[in-house]
């Protein structure tokens, strides 16, 4: 009895400690959004490409004016101003929240129904 009552204990300690670590994560988020982290009134971050561990390419729009600027771990470089024309700008709109994101991986990764197809279902049938 004593072990079943040790493993409930912990299970119980593990879950709080996945609550709190939830609930820590999304404060931040908040926090950090708050204090322009992201929302910034001049500067926007259009795209992100990452090259490496911590280097990456970002198109950032700077008082209307697109560049093309190289990040790593210690230094930030202008590498060339951008043609506005050439550019997909994302969709304006409220940022989506994690739970929406992963929701929609979860949906791609792991379809419900879908099945693998087999070699008989993809020959077309013969008229």
């Amino acid at each position: 009895m004593p072990e079943v009552l040790s493993a409930l204990g912990m299970l119980i300690a593990f879950v709080l400690i996945l609550y709190l670590a939830y609930a820590a994560t999304k404060w931040l988020g908040k926090r950090q959004m708050t204090q322009g982290g992201g929302l910034g009134k001049n500067i926007r971050l259009i795209d992100r490409y990452m090259l490496g561990q911590d280097k990456s390419l970002c198109i950032v729009e700077v008082g209307g004016r697109l560049m093309l600027i190289g990040v790593s771990g210690q230094h930030i470089e202008k590498i060339c101003d951008l043609d506005p024309e050439q550019i997909h700008f994302p969709e304006k709109g409220s940022p989506a929240s994690f739970s929406d994101i992963f929701q929609q991986t979860l949906g791609q990764k792991f379809k419900p129904g879908r099945k693998k197809k087999t070699q008989d279902s993809q020959e077309a049938p013969n008229e």
